[in-house]
């Protein structure tokens, strides 16, 4: 469920959201290798795990989520990684925040600031932190546990500082190119579609995640390689193939969406 419009302007202006803009180039963002969150010093060696991990490609960037258990505990990690600068970072602070089944946003602005902005909600074992910095949001939710969550995010917030860069755009992957073959396309052809990235990215091409979202009504997904796609072609008309290039361990990433004309024979 999500607030109206009204609830949710009233708690930007509560956080000093509004008060963001123009503070920082759209450019700036963060270039790091995330750690292993049970690597943090306040959770190694005392029973934690990773239970599960995966990276999905969400709007206008990537998100990274973790899920760490010891016994009942569970500590809940996302870090969102906006592709195109602060503005969907920003964003997705307000979505998650107002993402509830209550009839008011229970966060509430920290007492002590992590990163640019940071909204908490304090319970002795359900503790949850979500904040913004540079290009990035944030989300860090215990359940059930004593862990020191506020000290868990703000040892995650030490390795997004130390990697602030000044231009986000030199540094992510660049798709170069997007190949179809072959060119003419007809109802039950099956055809390919390759992304090329720049040259300064191709020998990482393996470390990368690739996501082709289409219209399952309209494309039926044949093959899945790396940076290859294979497709059959339902229904003729024109179809768009959004490509979304990773970087696994950074998060970074670019996508570009293509036009598909199918024709009917």
């Amino acid at each position: 469920m999500h607030l109206n419009e009204a609830l949710i302007q009233k708690f930007k202006k509560e956080i000093g959201f509004n008060e963001l803009k123009n503070k920082r180039s759209t450019n700036t963002g963060v270039v790091v290798e995330w750690p292993s969150p049970d690597t943090c010093p306040i959770l190694s060696n005392k029973g934690w795990s990773i239970e599960s991990d995966d990276v999905e490609p969400l709007n206008e960037g990537i998100e990274g989520e973790w899920i760490l258990k010891k016994g009942d505990e569970t500590i809940l990690l996302r870090i969102f990684v906006s592709c195109t600068g602060i503005e969907h970072a920003h964003q997705r602070l307000i979505e998650i925040a107002s993402a509830t089944t209550m009839m008011t946003i229970p966060f509430k602005k920290c007492l002590r600031p992590i990163g640019t902005l940071s909204v908490y909600i304090s319970a002795a074992e359900n503790q949850t932190y979500i904040w913004i910095f540079n290009n990035v949001c944030f989300y860090v939710r215990g359940i059930d546990t004593g862990a020191d969550i506020e000290a868990f995010a703000n040892w995650i917030q030490s390795f997004a500082q130390k990697g602030a860069v000044e231009d986000l755009n030199s540094q992510k992957p660049q798709i170069d190119s997007i190949h179809v073959n072959p060119q003419s396309i007809y109802v039950n052809d099956i055809f390919s579609v390759r992304v090329d990235l720049a040259e300064v990215n191709q020998e990482k091409t393996i470390h990368y995640l690739y996501d082709f979202n289409f219209d399952e009504q309209i494309l039926e997904l044949t093959d899945d390689d790396l940076n290859k796609a294979t497709f059959k072609a339902m229904i003729s008309g024109d179809t768009n193939i959004s490509v979304h290039v990773a970087d696994r361990k950074t998060l970074l990433s670019d996508f570009q969406t293509i036009v598909v004309k199918i024709e009917s024979r």
